[in-house]
């Protein structure tokens, strides 16, 4: 749930799951934030090609002290 908050302040568009990640779609600037958040140690999975198009990327929901992290960086990359 804090992590499907924070993408939705964010503005970002992302499917609710009830596993233990949630699929969210970036479109043309997925690469680009993959790519910032690997450089700050966090590691997301690009899906795109799972859904015939660009732009959706998977995050593992972590602890709440990562999904912060997670949030900030995202926030800082966006």
């Amino acid at each position: 749930a804090q992590l499907e908050r924070g993408l939705a302040r964010l503005g970002l568009r992302y499917f609710p799951s009830g596993g233990n990640f949630v699929l969210v779609y970036f479109g043309d600037r997925a690469k680009k934030i993959v790519a910032a958040l690997d450089r700050k140690g966090i590691l997301l999975r690009d899906r795109s090609s799972d859904f015939s198009g660009e732009g959706y990327v998977r995050i593992t929901v972590g602890t709440p002290a990562q999904i912060t992290r997670l949030l900030r960086a995202l926030e800082a990359a966006l």
